[in-house]
């Protein structure tokens, strides 16, 4: 989606407020996201049986959904 200023409008305000709002519901996807793949990976933990890869995989793919939810928590800050 892209969003143009209007004429007249100071190309350098915040974004739009809907813009805001669709940062805050993606961050509170990607966290619930987060909690998800940490209790898999606990469950993974638990069964002895897991293979170690899988538990390297869900390890890697938490972290990435961490870094994502950093850096867009940065965003919605530059915003305000």
């Amino acid at each position: 989606m892209m969003y143009t200023s209007s004429s007249g409008s100071n190309p350098r305000s915040p974004l739009p407020r809907r813009f805001r709002m669709t940062i805050q519901a993606h961050l509170v996807e990607l966290e619930r996201k987060h909690k998800t793949l940490e209790n898999e990976l606990h469950e993974a933990l638990v069964h002895l049986s897991t293979d170690d890869l899988q538990i390297v995989e869900l390890k890697r793919r938490k972290l990435m959904v961490k870094d994502q939810i950093e850096r867009l928590k940065h965003t919605g800050d530059t915003l305000h």
